[in-house]
């Protein structure tokens, strides 16, 4: 009877390793399942932050290539403004010089039209009967 009574705690022991055993593979392997996770995340932020900072470096070359492209440049934006007024007051006038010499030759071709709308010598009709 001894024997019975030792076997019933030691079964107990042995059911609830094995229980105790089963639920931590489980949660071994949801663990695993998340770090993988968070792992693979990771992977994809340090890739984003990689592509990131080549961008951030080409802005800034970018960046510096302008500013010494406006050192090089000796005019102000002012003596720019007045030059290109300059050109366009220029262009301007001889814009108006071409439009008064078309509006010469539309003139020019008005007039033709209309003397070939009119005759020139307008033949007489004849006041005999005509005989049929």
């Amino acid at each position: 009877m001894k024997r019975a009574m030792w076997k019933a705690p030691i079964l107990a022991v042995v059911v609830f390793a094995i229980m105790l055993a089963t639920g931590c593979e489980g949660q071994n392997a949801q663990d695993t399942k998340r770090s993988r996770l968070i792992a693979n995340e990771n992977r994809q932020l340090k890739d984003q932050l990689e592509q990131t900072e080549k961008r951030l470096e080409k802005c800034r070359q970018e960046k510096e290539a302008m500013e010494e492209r406006a050192q090089e440049d000796d005019s102000t934006p002012m003596e720019f403004v007045i030059g290109e007024n300059q050109r366009l007051s220029k262009e301007n006038e001889e814009l108006k010089v071409q439009t008064g010499q078309l509006e010469a030759r539309v003139q020019e071709l008005e007039e033709e039209l209309q003397g070939l709308k009119e005759p020139a010598n307008p033949q007489p009709l004849s006041s005999a009967p005509n005989s049929l």
